[in-house]
């Protein structure tokens, strides 16, 4: 009862600070980034605390406090603030949103309570925290990620995803430091709000262009390169869906590719990395 009167009197509270228009949010960028204007970052982050309710109310459950989970999202907010680079061409609702998010994931003290988690990566979490009691007995030392997924048969993925969960879980402090440990030693781009935005603003500069094309060579590409799905799909895959053979889809990729590198030579590099 207290959190909601709480959340009611913090919501009354920030809806006093008007949403900004794309222009202005590009001038208050500009002064952060160009004079280090604080009075503009302060007016960044208020005109936002809104996005931070509506994404912490999602990810939020009943166990635990709203305004805890607020907490966490301002401080993504803040971190968004500083780092938003007006010249993108992109919302900063759109970006600060990553930060968000990922702030109240990675921040949580008990992140199993508030968010729903499989039964395989339960288990992934249990089978993790038993081998890592397990080899310390033996060595004295804690395994490093290459050792978990070696001994373990795991996918390197899987593996760093749950390590990031017990990290978080607050369950055992001896292990929640040794997995920050394993953690901090690998360079993962995957949890790196940057990185993700860059690769979705990548997708959409993608399939504006090849828009251009028929639908079967704009739906070979976006198949080629896994723009609708995780999987990528193979030549024959797509051949055997449109009744041409691997030869001739591979032609049709290779045609748009071809046109995209000569004119627009900034996403070549992008769409050889995801090839």
């Amino acid at each position: 009862m207290k959190d909601i009167y709480l959340l009611n009197h913090y919501i009354r509270d920030i809806s006093k600070n008007q949403l900004l228009t794309a222009e202005e949010e590009i001038d208050l960028s500009r002064r952060i980034q160009e004079e280090g204007d604080q009075a503009a970052l302060q007016k960044l982050i208020r005109s936002n605390l809104r996005l931070v309710v509506k994404i912490s109310i999602e990810l939020c459950r009943s166990s635990v406090s709203v305004m805890d989970v607020i907490q966490n999202g301002n401080m993504g907010l803040l971190k968004a603030a500083e780092k938003f680079d007006y010249r993108k061409g992109v919302r900063f609702s759109t970006y600060a949103a990553f930060w968000i998010r990922q702030s109240i994931l990675r921040g949580f003290i008990k992140p199993s309570r508030n968010v729903n988690i499989s039964f395989r990566k339960d288990e992934l979490n249990k089978k993790i925290k038993n081998f890592l009691k397990e080899y310390y007995d033996l060595h004295e030392v804690f395994p490093t990620l290459d050792e978990i997924v070696a001994e373990l048969k795991v996918k390197r993925k899987d593996a760093l995803d749950v390590l990031i969960w017990i990290r978080n879980s607050g369950e055992s402090f001896l292990i929640s430091e040794s997995v920050e440990d394993i953690i901090d030693s690998v360079h993962d781009n995957r949890y790196n709000p940057e990185t993700v935005l860059e690769n979705k603003m990548m997708i959409e500069e993608v399939a504006k262009i090849i828009e251009n094309f028929t639908d079967r060579e704009s739906e070979i590409v976006r198949s080629r390169f896994g723009f609708d799905e995780e999987k990528k799909q193979t030549l024959h895959e797509i051949g055997s869906r449109f009744s041409i053979t691997a030869e001739a889809t591979r032609q049709i990729e290779r045609k748009i590719l071809n046109h995209i590198r000569d004119e627009h030579p900034d996403l070549a590099s992008y769409l050889q990395a995801a090839s």
